[in-house]
């Protein structure tokens, strides 16, 4: 997922590509492993970078040598290549198809977990000298699709998928793909900030299938808009979709396609 605000950028070469028309917002942030299957990536605080490694249903963490290029990817939760859902530390706990990624200011982890409709909670835990990650689910009933707002387990999604944080407050934002509508977590609540909520639909205010997020410094989330082919805003504590008009040659690029271009 793309983040905004800059964070911990500087320490890599980050080439970003913006397409509402295929996967949303990616941050390509080094060359890795060619074994990752789709993964979505985040950076945390030791500049390692965390994979949502999707269609192996696993998270992997890269961590570049000191001298070089080479990278060092392990499993820290899921049990690659198995599909499932199951709380516990490490390869006892089971993801189906984890999608989008963020990190805190704590180092713990949060990951959309697309087929089981569910955010996740991956927080490190030091045993007996040695770091585990203890998987644990923050909000949504897992395995149990629908759409409801509400504190943790009473809350429900269908396919979340792009993920950002609101580093000044800690709220999750959450790009919930099948029911075409933004959601918020604060504290464990889940409420509906945008979009009509299970209706597909390509007016200005509504959204079809958002499939990526990103918050800026002003808290303004930006979305990729994948079934309407758009880049939205949404203006901080506004709950209104303004579609993003870029110029390509002087021309109008809001409906989709393939070009270079300027917003403005």
């Amino acid at each position: 997922s793309l983040r905004l605000e800059g964070w911990r950028e500087k320490q890599f070469v980050v080439f970003i590509f913006v397409s509402a028309c295929s996967l949303g917002f990616y941050a390509l942030v080094s060359l890795l492993p060619k074994e990752l299957d789709a993964p979505p990536r985040e950076v945390d605080d030791e500049g390692a970078v965390l994979i949502a490694d999707t269609l192996n249903h696993a998270l992997r963490r890269a961590t570049r040598a000191e001298h070089g290029c080479a990278h060092t990817v392990c499993t820290i939760a899921g049990l690659g290549g198995v599909g499932g859902w199951a709380e516990g530390c490490g390869a006892r706990a089971l993801f189906s198809k984890p999608w989008g990624i963020v990190v805190d200011a704590s180092g713990s982890l949060f990951v959309a977990d697309a087929r089981n409709h569910c955010v996740r909670k991956v927080a490190p835990e030091d045993r007996c000298g040695r770091q585990e990650w203890r998987v644990t689910t923050l909000a949504g009933k897992p395995q149990e699709q629908g759409l409801a707002d509400g504190q943790n387990g009473a809350a429900l999604f269908n396919s979340p998928q792009g993920l950002a944080l609101h580093r000044s407050t800690g709220a999750i934002v959450v790009a919930d793909c099948n029911n075409n509508c933004i959601r918020i977590i604060e504290d464990g609540r889940v409420t509906t900030t945008a979009g009509m909520g299970g209706n597909k639909a390509d007016g200005h205010q509504q959204l079809n299938r958002p499939c990526s997020v990103a918050c800026d410094a002003k808290l303004n989330v930006w979305v990729a808009d994948r079934g309407n082919c758009r880049i939205c805003r949404i203006p901080a504590h506004s709950g209104r979709v303004s579609t993003v008009d870029c110029q390509v040659d002087g021309q109008s690029a809001v409906a989709g396609g393939d070009a270079d271009g300027q917003h403005v």
